[in-house]
């Protein structure tokens, strides 16, 4: 009885220790699992501000690649912008600038992207969440500036804003002084979010106001919308052609004519 009385006391220190080493051992290995999972994240493209020609010079996007159509002519028109409009920014003088996407891991059609636009286009896998992420792997403190866009395909506008206004907070939470362009998908969502954004530096947009105001331009010049749409599809090599083998077969006959 004696010896047992002893033990016990023994065995409980024992398993308090135990206890003392797997809380701070545990957070400890976990922490140390993320940052090596990190470590092999994907990053395709040259490291942000070594892009050769742009001098430095960069933009980190923050969203979430979906569309790879989309995201072409989101990059197209980031270039055009860029050569025309040298003046915006400042230190550019071949118009010249790199984009720098933060977001989930870029499937094979992005790759393929990235691999035509590799002089402008840097995708990183990663999250606005993370300060390690948005600081280290795509160097958001040494950026230009910064765009955080919502996923216009999603199927719940209203998470979709919720998420854009948390990395509006971790974006503004690691570096200030850098000018914001968030798109929204409600035009609630602008009012939520707009107080935590600077009106001398930073634009709010939203993706319903903007065919809001397409609708009520079209009221005041009539056709205005489908001289835009007819615009936009027109975008590209194959501007003026269907795909529908009918409106191929019309192409034909009237070339023959002609």
């Amino acid at each position: 009885r004696l010896k047992t009385t002893c033990l016990v006391p023994s065995g409980r220190l024992v398993v308090l220790a135990m206890m003392l080493i797997g809380v701070v051992l545990i957070p400890v290995r976990a922490g140390q699992l993320y940052s090596r999972l990190s470590e092999r994240a994907l990053v395709a493209g040259h490291a942000p501000g070594h892009a050769p020609g742009c001098k430095g010079a960069y933009i980190v996007l923050s969203g979430r690649l979906s569309d790879v159509r989309g995201f072409n002519d989101l990059m197209q028109d980031f270039l055009v912008q860029v050569r025309h409009y040298p003046s915006v920014f400042a230190g550019l003088h071949q118009g010249s600038l790199q984009l720098v996407c933060l977001s989930n891991k870029p499937s094979a059609e992005f790759l393929a992207l990235q691999e035509l636009h590799e002089s402008h286009l840097t995708l990183v896998e990663g999250s606005a969440f993370s300060e390690h992420d948005l600081i280290y792997r795509a160097g958001l403190a040494g950026s230009t500036g910064v765009m955080v866009l919502a996923d216009r395909f999603s199927t719940n506008a209203a998470a979709e804003d919720t998420d854009v206004q948390f990395r509006v907070w971790a974006i503004k939470s690691a570096v200030k002084r850098l000018p914001l362009y968030v798109q929204v998908l409600r035009r609630q969502s602008v009012d939520a979010i707009a107080p935590f954004l600077d009106p001398h530096q930073d634009i709010i947009s939203s993706v319903e106001g903007t065919r809001l105001r397409l609708l009520a331009l079209s009221c005041f010049v009539p056709g205005a919308s489908t001289l835009i749409a007819n615009l936009l599809r027109s975008s590209g090599p194959s501007a003026g052609f269907s795909r529908d083998p009918r409106h191929s077969k019309n192409n034909k006959s009237r070339s023959r004519r002609n």
